[in-house]
C-alpha cells in the first residue's frame, strides 16, 4: 500500500515489541536528522500512554504529528484516552475517537483514537504523574482482565462476551469522562 501510494521513501514500518522499537526510534531519528510526524499503535492498550510518553519525551515529535491507536475500546485503553481527553496535558491534543467494527467480529464495536499533537515539544510544567481517577484504574483493570482471558489457555472470548465488554466500556467512558465517538 505504501509503495502503491509512492511513499516508500517517506514511510517506514517497524514491527515488534514497543520497548525495542522505542529504543531504536531515538537512535534512528537522530542519526537521520528526522522527527516523528505519525505514529500508529496497535499493541496492548495499557501500554499506549506509557509508549507515547516515551516517544514524546525524546523531543522528536513534530507539532501537528498524528497519533492513531487501535483497540482503545476493546479491550480498551482508558488511561490513554483519559490523558488525551481529560488529563493535565489534554490541551496539547485535538483528539477524536472513531467507532469501527472489530476486525473479524463485525457485530462488536471498537474505537480508534486519532490525536493531533498540537505541541510536540516535551511538556515541562504539567505533571502527568498525578493520581489517576479511581474510575480510570478500575476500567484499566476491566480491560486487562478481558485481555488476559483472550490470551489465556483457551485463547478465545466468545463474541457475546466481547460485545458486552465493548458496550460496557463505551457506557463507562461516556458516563465518567464524556468520551465517545461523535
Amino acid at each position: 500500500l505504501i509503495e502503491f501510494a509512492g511513499l516508500q521513501d517517506q514511510i517506514e514500518v517497524w514491527s515488534g515489541h514497543s520497548q525495542t522499537s522505542l529504543r531504536r526510534l531515538k537512535v534512528e531519528c537522530e542519526a537521520r536528522n528526522q522527527r516523528v510526524s505519525a505514529m500508529f499503535m496497535d499493541q496492548c492498550g495499557s501500554r499506549f500512554w506509557q509508549d507515547f510518553e516515551a516517544v514524546h519525551a525524546t523531543g522528536l515529535v513534530n507539532d501537528g504529528a498524528v497519533v492513531i491507536a487501535d483497540n482503545v475500546l476493546k479491550p480498551g485503553a482508558p488511561r490513554y484516552l483519559y490523558h488525551l481527553h481529560r488529563g493535565p496535558v489534554s490541551s496539547y491534543f485535538d483528539t477524536k475517537v472513531v467507532s469501527v467494527p472489530e476486525f473479524g467480529m463485525v457485530v462488536v464495536e471498537d474505537w480508534l483514537s486519532v490525536a493531533l499533537v498540537k505541541v510536540g515539544r516535551p511538556w515541562q510544567d504539567e505533571s502527568v504523574q498525578e493520581v489517576m481517577p479511581e474510575k480510570v484504574a478500575e476500567l484499566e483493570w476491566f480491560a486487562k482482565t478481558c485481555r488476559e482471558r483472550a490470551e489465556g489457555a483457551t485463547g478465545s472470548v466468545p463474541f457475546e462476551s466481547w460485545s458486552k465488554h465493548s458496550a460496557d466500556m463505551r457506557v463507562e467512558m461516556k458516563k465518567h469522562f464524556d468520551i465517545a465517538p461523535e
